[in-house]
C-alpha cells in the first residue's frame, strides 16, 4: 500500500513542478471519510503538497474529476517504471562486491537511466495535461506560487547552503 501511495505521490508532485510546493490547507470531499482529493489520508508527502496547491487554485468539481482521470490513466505507467527501478536496484544489490563486474553494472545503470527518462517524460506529459485544465487565472496564480517557492528555496539555500559542501 505504501508503494502505491509513493507512486501516486511522485506523479502528483511532478505534475505541479516538484516537491517544493508546500502550502497550507487541505483538500477534502467525496472520497471517503478523512481522505483527500486523491483518496490519500492526511496531508503529508508530495501528494499532500499537490492537494494543497490544487486547493489553493480553487479547482471546480469538473477540474478535479479531470485531474483524477489524468492521474488514474497515468498510474499504471508510473507503477511499471517504479517497479522496473526497484528491480534494477535489487539487481545492483545482488551483485557481488567481491568481484566487480563493470559490464553488469553498466547494463543495470543504463536500464535505470532509461526508466528515469521515461518517467520524467511521463511526468511532464501529465503535468502539461493538468496545467491545460487550469483557467488563465489559475495558471497565473500557480506561476505566482512557484515564484514564491523559488524565493523561499533561494533564501533557505543562502542560510543553510545548497548541500554541495564536502
Amino acid at each position: 500500500m505504501r508503494g502505491k501511495s509513493l507512486i501516486i505521490a511522485t506523479a502528483a508532485a511532478v505534475v505541479l513542478g516538484g516537491a517544493g510546493l508546500v502550502l497550507a490547507g487541505g483538500f477534502g470531499g467525496g472520497h471517503g471519510h478523512g481522505a483527500g482529493m486523491f483518496g490519500h489520508r492526511g496531508t503529508g508527502g508530495m501528494l499532500g503538497r499537490m492537494a494543497r496547491v490544487l486547493h489553493r487554485l480553487d479547482l471546480s468539481a469538473e477540474q478535479r474529476d479531470k485531474v483524477h482521470a489524468i492521474l488514474d490513466a497515468a498510474r499504471p505507467q508510473f507503477q511499471a517504471h517504479v517497479e522496473a527501478l526497484r528491480t534494477s536496484r535489487q539487481q545492483l544489490s545482488d551483485l557481488s562486491p567481491a568481484k566487480f563486474d563493470e559490464a553488469a553494472v553498466r547494463t543495470i545503470a543504463e536500464s535505470q537511466a532509461k526508466e528515469m527518462a521515461d518517467m520524467i517524460v511521463l511526468s511532464q506529459k501529465v503535468r502539461a495535461q493538468v496545467y491545460a485544465l487550469l483557467t488563465p487565472e489559475q495558471q497565473s496564480k500557480l506561476a505566482e506560487m512557484r515564484q514564491k517557492m523559488q524565493q523561499l528555496r533561494q533564501c533557505r539555500e543562502s542560510v543553510l547552503g545548497t548541500g554541495d559542501a564536502e
